[in-house]
């Protein structure tokens, strides 16, 4: 029925506020049954809760009258609606209490869980991005390095050019004074000959 599905919402939305990580929080919801529930945190953070309900204390003596009441009001056999009363599951407090440690400890365990997912996702997304890093700034030294190489083989195509008009230069200026010197001894032969 849309009111008393509105009435568990309600009563959800209360039970769960406050409620600290690794402990558990029972009320009596706006349809007088008893529901639990503890909270699901991943890093600090309230993601989810595991509840517990609905159900009735072992020794808890139900007001008859008022559940008849309910089913007039929201339009339900009354026959009927009791007979699925007397069939909620009872509970003594003490297995409410161990129901919930378990489920408290299950609560953390897939918080635990969760949070490891989470970071492991995070380490994955941080290692991906530090691995295409990498590769760009290997392309990026093999263009310095094939640009580096082009400059120097440029340059050394230079010196080489440079050097080789140095050394024929010189070559040049000893054939010269070979000649010259040749030139000065024909020149000092003639001489001594008249």
């Amino acid at each position: 029925h849309p009111d008393t599905l509105k009435n568990c919402l309600e009563s959800d939305t209360i039970l769960t506020k406050g409620v600290p990580e690794g402990t558990f929080k029972s009320y009596r919801c706006k349809n007088q049954m008893w529901d639990i529930v503890t909270p699901i945190m991943v890093g600090g953070k309230h993601v989810g809760n595991v509840f517990m309900g609905q159900y009735m204390l072992h020794d808890e003596v139900p007001d008859i009258e008022l559940y008849r009441k309910q089913a007039r009001k929201y339009g339900f056999d009354e026959e009927k609606y009791i007979a699925a009363l007397n069939k909620v599951p009872r509970f003594t407090k003490e297995t409410i209490d161990a129901g919930m440690r378990f489920y408290s400890k299950l609560a953390a365990i897939i918080s635990e869980m969760s949070f490891s997912a989470i970071q492991q996702t995070r380490l994955m997304a941080l290692q991906k991005s530090a691995e295409e890093e990498l590769v760009q700034y290997q392309l990026n030294l093999e263009k310095l390095v094939e640009s580096r190489t082009e400059e120097l083989m440029q340059k050394n195509k230079e010196l080489n050019e440079f050097n080789n008009l140095f050394v024929g230069r010189e070559f040049r200026i000893k054939e010269l004074k070979d000649q010259l010197k040749d030139l000065k001894e024909h020149i000092a032969k003639l001489e001594n000959r008249s």
